[in-house]
């Protein structure tokens, strides 16, 4: 019978995926190990959306259509984990917690937001790549220069919010705070310089609108990880540090937990 309802309705590859990688109803039974698993998996989801990020700043400078085709492959795996640690952590509220433990589910909820709202801006990236290479909307080097900067600050973010998550000490919060002010005050640096460059005719208008819905979604990225970061200390202080093993992870499209 199983076999004949393969033949009828056939079972994809997605469907087979095990979506969570760290998280096991058993572990219900064991609260502080269950958030401490939860925490991986929001790790777990957090890698690739900056994976998909990276992904939507190379395909916008050019790089290949593929990059566009992954972005909506993980996208969709984003979103099923947003949706399976929500379920989790829900089912999890209504097990005997210390008053530690029930602060922290809707925390780390906000923080399966974050991750996944990270993952809708890398669409938003793909969309501004498609618009740039539907019409002649070419960037000065400046601008992309400006966005190969902004790149770079936010993949550092990233790899100090890791940290965060796994238990760092609070000075790493207070630098991902003042690096998101420097984020801040590089967007508006940027803008301006972008506006002068209007003014005087050396970029065309609709590249102008591109360039900055680009650096917009790209700030948004920042503040999405600064939120994570600050809901990270709170974490480690009610369930301990989290293994190391899991911020070095660099397989960022395997589907298997790492080793």
């Amino acid at each position: 019978m199983a076999v004949i309802c393969k033949r009828i309705i056939p079972v994809t590859e997605a469907d087979q995926e095990r979506v969570l990688q760290y998280l096991e109803p058993n572990l219900l039974q064991s609260p502080s190990l269950a958030i401490q698993q939860a925490i991986k998996e929001v790790v777990y989801m957090l890698r690739r959306a900056q994976k998909s990020i990276n992904d939507g700043c190379e395909f916008f400078h050019g790089g290949p259509r593929e990059l566009e085709t992954n972005i909506a492959r993980r996208e969709d795996l984003i979103d099923r984990l947003q949706q399976e640690i929500t379920a989790y952590l829900v089912e999890l509220s209504g097990k005997e917690l210390t008053p530690g433990e029930s602060a922290l589910i809707p925390a780390l909820i906000h923080a399966v937001n974050d991750a996944e709202r990270i993952g809708d801006h890398s669409e938003n990236l793909v969309e501004l790549a498609n618009l740039r290479r539907g019409g002649d909307h070419p960037l000065s080097e400046q601008a992309t220069a400006h966005l190969r900067r902004m790149q770079e600050m936010l993949n550092r973010q990233f790899e100090a919010t890791y940290r965060t998550l796994s238990g760092a000490n609070g000075e790493l919060l207070e630098e991902i705070l003042l690096n998101e002010d420097r984020i801040d005050a590089f967007v508006r640096k940027a803008s301006d310089e972008h506006v002068q460059r209007l003014e005087t005719g050396s970029c065309q208008v609709q590249s102008g609108v591109i360039f900055l819905d680009m650096l917009a979604h790209l700030e948004r990225v920042g503040d999405h990880l600064a939120n994570i970061a600050e809901r990270a200390g709170h974490f480690t202080q009610v369930v301990g540090a989290v293994d190391d093993s899991i911020v070095d992870e660099t397989n960022l499209d395997n589907t298997e937990p790492p080793a």
